[in-house]
């Protein structure tokens, strides 16, 4: 092969890789005149089997600035809050106990932990949830039969 030909192949799978995309859909967090300790969350009701106990959640999440962290609610109660990377897709992921019901609420939020007024961004994908129950006498589990839903979301700020 020539020498010219080599080096455009090599360009071309170099700017294939930049611009490969982690997913076409993402959701987007955006607030401005957030305090410090301020959060804004996109809340999701999830519908499960009243025996379910479990439930494990896992995302992407990009923060545009550098306070900014991901936060994911169940029920309005904080099971998780991830400090990120600036500019960088990062994978968050988690399992946690939910109460044995059918109806709870998947909160994914933008956390700013410093002072400022500016506006802030969050981005998140591949949004994934299931429940299932742990039986402690067995110690396995079942997963619960229903298909991840895409979000609908609703945007609430807290001061």
């Amino acid at each position: 092969m020539k020498p010219v030909l080599i080096i455009a192949i090599v360009a071309a799978a170099i700017i294939g890789v930049m611009f490969t995309p982690v997913s076409v859909y993402a959701e987007t967090i955006e607030g401005e005149n957030i305090g410090r300790n301020g959060i804004i969350c996109i809340t999701d009701p999830i519908s499960t089997p009243q025996q379910d106990n479990r439930i494990s959640v896992s995302l992407n999440a990009y923060a545009v600035n550098y306070d900014v962290n991901v936060i994911i609610q169940i029920d309005g109660k904080t099971v998780k809050n991830k400090d990120l990377a600036t500019q960088r897709w990062t994978p968050v992921t988690g399992l946690f106990t939910i109460s044995e019901k059918n109806s709870h609420t998947l909160g994914i939020c933008l956390w700013k932990s410093a002072a400022g007024t500016d506006t802030r961004t969050l981005k998140f994908n591949d949004l994934n949830w299931d429940t299932f129950r742990i039986d402690p006498n067995e110690g396995g589990w079942i997963p619960a039969p229903q298909p991840t839903p895409q979000p609908t979301p609703s945007v609430e700020k807290y001061p």
